[in-house]
C-alpha cells in the first residue's frame, strides 16, 4: 500500500497495518493478562506465607466449667479460641490458633491438628510436623472474684506456668 501524504506536514504517513495491528494488540492483551495473573499469584503466595495480623485485643473469657475439669482433661473455649487443660501441676491454656496462618486447630488424639495446611502439635502445643514454625502459645489465665477461671486470649504466658485450683 503506497504512503499518502498528511495534510499538516506533507510527509507520508505510515501504512495502516504498521500502526497497531492485530498481532500487536494480541501481544498486549496476552501480556496484560499474564501480568494480572502473575500479580494475583504473588498476592496469594504472600497471603499464604504471611500470617494475618490481629486487629484488636480480645477480652478475657470466663470458663465456669474449668473447676470440674479432671486431671488430664481438656476443654475447648470457643469465645477465647483456646483450650483449657489441667495436669497434675494445675490449669493452663493453649491458643487454638495455628502459628502458621491463623487457622483454628482441633483436638486430635492427645495433641492438636490444623486442617488448613496439615500442621500437627503435641499435647503441650509443640509442633510435630507441617508448616507451623512455632508452638501454640500459652495464654494467661487467672481466677476472678466469683471463683471462675478467666482465659485472656490477648496475653501470653510462660509455657510451663500453671494455676492451682482455688480452695474455698
Amino acid at each position: 500500500m503506497p504512503a499518502t501524504p498528511t495534510i499538516e506536514t506533507g510527509e507520508p504517513s505510515p501504512p495502516l497495518d504498521a500502526a497497531v495491528g492485530r498481532r500487536a494488540l494480541l501481544r498486549w492483551g496476552i501480556g496484560g493478562g499474564l501480568g494480572i495473573a502473575l500479580a494475583a499469584a504473588l498476592r496469594a503466595a504472600w497471603r499464604f506465607l504471611m500470617p494475618p495480623l490481629p486487629t484488636s485485643r480480645p477480652a478475657p473469657v470466663a470458663v465456669p466449667a474449668a473447676a470440674s475439669l479432671p486431671v488430664g482433661g481438656r476443654l475447648y473455649v470457643a469465645e477465647a479460641r483456646a483450650f483449657v487443660l489441667r495436669d497434675e501441676a494445675g490449669f493452663y491454656a493453649l491458643s487454638a490458633i495455628c502459628t502458621h496462618l491463623g487457622c483454628l486447630v482441633q483436638a486430635s488424639g492427645p495433641g492438636y491438628a490444623c486442617a488448613c495446611h496439615g500442621s500437627r502439635f503435641d499435647a503441650g502445643g509443640a509442633p510435630l510436623g507441617g508448616p507451623a514454625p512455632r508452638p501454640l502459645p500459652a495464654l494467661a489465665i487467672a481466677w476472678n472474684k466469683e471463683g471462675q477461671l478467666m482465659v485472656d486470649p490477648g496475653r501470653s504466658a510462660e509455657p510451663d506456668a500453671r494455676l492451682r485450683l482455688q480452695r474455698g
